[in-house]
């Protein structure tokens, strides 16, 4: 069971076993231990199932998808810029918008199988949304930022 920082409401119910060790699995796949289990739970949860089922994951991972993102972009935009120090500026964003683009992301998260670990609601979940671009590879950015 975990709480947000800064705010008193639970992330995890104990209600949850099987949702943590679904969690505990990816983990140990992408060799990431963390620190909160319950941010990668708020990770991991698609807004369907968060309002489909508050009682096990009442945070969706919309606001950690922002945040990852930005951080993604940061990270990507650091390391250009100190291994293209001849690169002009236009560049350095055209590299960095391949590297970090829906396509890139969603290919690494389909070869970490990150859609199996996503809690989705029932209506996207019987729609084959464990594959759908939009929905998987936001993912990938998000244990980036969580594991510190």
């Amino acid at each position: 069971m975990g709480v947000h920082p800064g705010e008193g409401r639970l992330i995890a119910q104990p209600q949850a076993a099987p949702l943590a060790q679904s969690l505990q699995q990816l983990q140990q796949k992408i060799g990431i231990h963390f620190r909160d289990p319950g941010l990668l739970l708020e990770a991991m949860t698609h807004s369907s199932f968060a309002n489909e089922s508050p009682q096990l994951s009442p945070r969706d991972n919309e606001r950690l998808e922002y945040l990852g993102d930005a951080v993604l972009q940061l990270i990507t935009a650091e390391y250009l810029y100190k291994h293209h120090p001849g690169a002009t500026e236009g560049e350095l964003t055209q590299t960095r918008s391949a590297m970090v683009n829906t396509n890139t992301l969603a290919q690494l998260a389909e070869e970490l199988d990150l859609g199996g670990y996503l809690y989705l609601g029932k209506g996207i979940a019987k729609g084959g949304g464990r594959s759908l671009k939009s929905v998987s590879y936001t993912h990938l950015t998000l244990p980036t930022i969580l594991r510190v």
